[in-house]
């Protein structure tokens, strides 16, 4: 995990130093606007030690987060955790409700499609998966709008309020996630069916329920549970995106907004959080097959 976070935000670091442009010209036109000279312009670049070289600078941003301090916003002067911790809570509400869409969605069309198997629900569930697996996030957010705001009135399409605001941008994110989810589902459930113990299980007289419920599902949803905590990192990536088109104040809007502007900090500080973020999702994703198949066992190797 640590060596996770730590390639991730100095790859950001790198990629944001080789961008285009003069950092601290930006930085110097978003705090003082268009009448610019070349005296505050390095001002600016001595005071955010912008002219020290890449390697000095993110080891001092290091030495920086190691004492829980992710600095200052260049261009607003704001605390960057104080910014965070107030997004942070908007994009984990709307990534709790985009993996409970996806869930809920994903694992009943593949538990059906795996239960009717060649039929024509089951092609109808294949087809619907595989159109949302190909549907980009941007396209599908336009369309949700088109049809339920400006056609239906239904619901809005812009900001934060009460629930009504979270549907659109909730459905966005994860309807793709449920498409993945379903044909994984589908495919791991009809091997499981067809293992030796659930023909034995058939043939002691246990109900179709049961035989699929209580026999076959924990041990299907092993392949389901890696690829929702993968598509975890894609769900976030598409915040980005959905959170700038509905408007939504989460961390991905703030981190489109400090790209923009080059503020360093506030980038590191996204980026930081955001694999720690994927970091814990994917140990919690390992530690769930021991309790998913107990024949999974975690035990410390011995020499």
């Amino acid at each position: 995990m640590l060596v996770v976070v730590i390639g991730a935000t100095l790859l950001a670091f790198a990629v944001m130093d080789l961008a285009p442009g003069d950092t601290a010209e930006l930085i110097a036109f978003a705090r003082y606007g268009e009448q610019l000279t070349p005296r505050e312009i390095e001002r600016v670049r001595q005071t955010e030690g912008l002219d020290a070289p890449l390697p000095a600078r993110y080891v001092r941003w290091l030495g920086h987060v190691v004492h829980g301090d992710l600095g200052t916003s260049l261009t607003t002067g704001e605390s960057v955790t104080s910014e965070i911790s107030h997004r942070l809570p908007a994009t984990a509400q709307l990534a709790a409700a985009s993996i409970l869409i996806a869930l809920l969605i994903g694992i009943s069309a593949g538990i059906i499609s795996a239960t009717q198997r060649d039929t024509a629900i089951d092609s109808i569930s294949r087809l619907s998966a595989i159109l949302g697996v190909a549907m980009p996030n941007f396209w599908l957010a336009l369309l949700l709008i088109l049809l339920f705001s400006l056609t239906l009135g239904w619901l809005p399409s812009f900001g934060k309020g009460d629930i009504r605001y979270l549907i659109l941008p909730a459905l966005t994110l994860g309807t793709g996630m449920a498409a993945l989810l379903a044909r994984i589902m589908r495919s791991s459930l009809v091997e499981v069916l067809a293992q030796d113990y659930i023909r034995t299980a058939r043939a002691k007289g246990l109900s179709e329920y049961a035989v699929v419920f209580k026999h076959a599902l924990k041990n299907a949803l092993i392949p389901p549970v890696t690829i929702a905590g993968l598509q975890f990192g894609r769900l976030l990536e598409g915040a980005v995106i959905v959170e700038s088109i509905f408007g939504w104040p989460g961390l991905g809007r703030l981190l489109v907004e400090s790209i923009f502007t080059r503020d360093f900090a506030m980038i590191q500080g996204c980026v930081l959080v955001t694999a720690m973020l994927l970091a814990v999702i994917n140990l919690l994703v390992d530690i769930s097959y021991a309790w998913l198949d107990p024949r999974i066992i975690y035990q410390r190797s011995r020499p």
